[in-house]
């Protein structure tokens, strides 16, 4: 019973956090919006320079999901995150994605000797487990 709370208790504070349509990058397609280069999916897995693996928290007690969380990212010149928004994926999935996401650094885009931040969507496939998760990019 008590893991059945929790479990709403968490679902309903990751809603509310994904509430709302302001879209965390600014792209619409390709291109380049005033402080951030947009990218693709291939673009965005070039740039990630350390992923820290998705790890489930605290309903992980017999845990065994797999499947693919979709996030939109978007991070500054210096390569650090300024704003994960999941698009899709399973909730447990998307908080440990939104989590994880928070640690990931990523390799400035620079052109003409200018550091530029980027933004793009990016698909994580993970498999969680209680006894150790996997985390690939595709």
């Amino acid at each position: 019973m008590t893991r059945r709370i929790l479990f709403f208790v968490f679902l309903a504070e990751l809603l509310s956090a994904q509430s709302g349509t302001v879209p965390c990058c600014h792209c619409e397609g390709s291109g380049r919006t005033d402080d951030v280069v947009c990218l693709d999916g291939k673009g965005m897995r070039d740039h990630v320079d350390r992923l820290e693996p998705l790890k489930p928290s605290g309903l992980d007690k017999g845990l065994n999901l797999a499947g693919i969380v979709v996030v939109e990212v978007r991070f500054d010149s210096a390569g650090k995150v300024d704003c994960a928004r999941a698009k899709s994926g399973h909730p447990i999935a998307i908080s440990a994605a939104l989590t994880a996401i928070k640690k990931w650094t990523f390799k400035p885009i620079v052109s003409g000797g200018v550091a530029n931040g980027g933004c793009g969507v990016i698909t994580i496939k993970y498999r969680l487990r209680d006894q150790g998760s996997s985390t690939k990019l595709q």
